[in-house]
C-alpha cells in the first residue's frame, strides 16, 4: 500500500518509461493515494481538476492535477446530496459533475464544489429507471449517457435528466449487451465494454457503427459482488483508452479499434497497476488512472522522444527544465532571421506561439509557463534555416 499522499515526482531524466507497444510509449510521471481506501471513478474537468468516487466511503473528492487534495463530499444515505455506492463520475464543460450510484439506482449532479443540483432515476426497467447504474460520459451539447449495468443497455438524458432514448438488450450479437459498464463519448461516437470483453461503436442514437475485442484481447473482471466500473477514456483526439483489470494494464485504440499501444504490469511500484478499473485523459494528454488495490491515482505522459520532433540546426538550450512560472530559452542563430517559437502538447496540439527575431550569434528570450499545467510539452523554433524542438517539463 502506498504511504497516504506519498507524491513521487520525477523528472525527464529519471521517469519510469512504461512497458508501451505499438510505436508510442507512455511514462509515469507521478501518483497520489486518496485520501479513503476505495476508489471506484475518475473524472477531470477543464480546469485541470481530478474528481474520485470512493465507494465504500459514498464520497466525491476533488483534487488538483498534481494530487493536492481540495474538497470531499458526500454522505451516506439516499436524500439529497448524500451518496451510496457511488461509481461513474463525469464532468460537463461547465464544470457540473454527474456520478451514478449503484446503491440508490439514480444519477446526481452537482456544482464543481458539490452543491446538490438535482438528480434522476428509481430501481426498475423502464424508462429513465436502473438496475445498478455505471459508467457516465457526455456528449459536447451536454447529453448525459448512462451504462444500465444489470437492465443491459444504454440510456440517454438531457443535462437535467429529461429522459431521451435508449438501446441495448441481453446477449452478444452486435449491439447487445452483458453487464456494461464503461462509456465514453467522442464527438458523435459512443464507446461501451461490456462482459462480453468486447468494445462497441454507436452512433449517439445508438446506432452500431462497429467493435472490437477478439478472444482474449480483454480481460475486465468485476469486483466482488459483481461490481463493474467505467474502464474508458476518450482523448481530446479520439483515441480509446480502456483500463483492463484482468491484465493489469491500460490499451489505447483509435476511434476505429486499431491497436496503439499498451502499459503497465502488476505490481506496487512506479507505472504497476493492482486492479485499475478507471481512466480520464485531459486536454494536454495527461493520463490518470485509478488503481484501486494500491487506493492511487497515477498519472502518465506520452514520451516526448516518441513525438515526431524537428532536427537540431542550431543549440538551443532551456533552463529551468523542469519549469514553474518561466522559461529562459538561449538560441545559438548562424543568420538575422524571423523565427516561429511554438510550445505543443504531448498529442502535438499548438497551446501557444509567437513570431520572433533572431540575430546572428547568442538570442536570450525568456517566455512564461504560467498557464501551463504540469506536464511533458514540447517547444519548437523556426525559421527558414533553423529548426529545433526539445522537450519541456512543468512541475510545481
Amino acid at each position: 500500500m502506498r504511504k497516504l499522499f506519498a507524491l513521487i515526482v520525477l523528472s525527464v531524466g529519471s521517469v519510469f518509461t512504461a512497458s508501451g507497444q505499438g510505436g508510442v510509449t507512455y511514462i509515469y510521471n507521478y501518483d497520489w493515494s486518496v485520501i479513503t481506501g476505495d476508489p471506484s471513478g475518475v473524472a477531470k474537468n477543464d480546469s485541470g481538476n481530478v474528481f474520485v468516487t470512493d465507494y465504500t466511503d459514498n464520497s466525491v473528492q476533488k483534487y488538483a492535477s498534481d494530487g493536492g487534495f481540495n474538497l470531499r463530499w458526500g454522505t451516506p444515505g439516499s436524500a439529497n446530496g448524500q451518496l451510496s455506492q457511488p461509481v461513474g463520475i463525469a464532468v460537463d464543460t461547465s464544470g457540473y459533475v454527474y456520478v451514478t450510484e449503484r446503491g440508490n439506482n439514480r444519477v446526481q449532479k452537482f456544482s464543481t464544489t458539490g452543491t446538490y443540483i438535482t438528480q434522476w432515476g428509481s430501481t426498475g426497467t423502464g424508462d429513465g429507471q436502473f438496475n445498478f447504474p455505471c459508467g457516465i460520459a457526455l456528449d459536447a451539447l451536454g447529453n448525459v449517457y448512462v451504462t444500465d449495468n444489470g437492465n443491459n443497455r444504454v440510456q440517454k438524458f438531457t443535462s437535467s435528466g429529461v429522459y431521451i432514448t435508449q438501446w441495448g438488450v441481453f446477449g452478444t450479437a452486435a449491439g447487445q449487451f452483458s453487464s456494461p459498464g464503461g462509456i465514453a463519448v467522442h464527438a458523435d461516437s459512443v464507446y461501451v465494454i461490456d462482459g462480453n470483453n468486447r468494445l462497441q461503436k454507436f452512433s449517439t442514437t445508438g446506432v452500431y457503427i462497429t467493435e472490437w475485442g477478439a478472444p482474449g484481447q480483454f480481460h475486465i473482471q468485476p469486483a466482488q459482488g459483481g461490481i463493474v466500473y467505467n474502464v474508458l477514456g476518450v482523448s481530446k483526439t479520439g483515441d480509446v483508452f480502456v483500463a483492463d483489470n484482468g491484465d493489469y494494464n491500460v490499451k489505447v485504440y483509435t476511434s476505429s479499434g486499431n491497436f496503439i499501444t499498451q502499459w503497465g504490469t502488476q505490481g506496487n511500484g512506479a507505472g504497476q497497476f493492482n486492479n485499475p478499473i478507471g481512466v480520464a485523459v485531459d486536454s494536454v494528454g495527461r493520463v490518470f488512472v485509478i488503481d484501486k488495490n494500491n487506493s492511487a491515482v497515477s498519472v502518465f505522459n506520452v514520451d516526448p522522444s516518441g513525438v515526431e520532433s524537428l532536427q537540431y540546426a542550431a543549440k538551443t538550450f532551456v533552463y529551468p527544465n523542469p519549469a514553474s512560472e518561466s522559461i529562459m530559452l538561449q538560441i545559438s542563430s548562424t543568420e538575422n532571421a524571423n523565427a516561429v517559437v511554438g510550445i505543443y502538447d504531448v498529442l502535438g496540439q499548438k497551446i501557444w506561439s509567437e513570431n520572433m527575431s533572431l540575430v546572428n550569434g547568442q538570442n536570450k528570450i525568456t517566455l512564461s509557463t504560467q498557464d501551463l499545467c504540469n506536464g511533458l510539452y514540447l517547444v519548437k523554433i523556426s525559421s527558414d534555416s533553423l529548426q529545433s524542438s526539445f522537450p519541456l517539463v512543468i512541475q510545481r
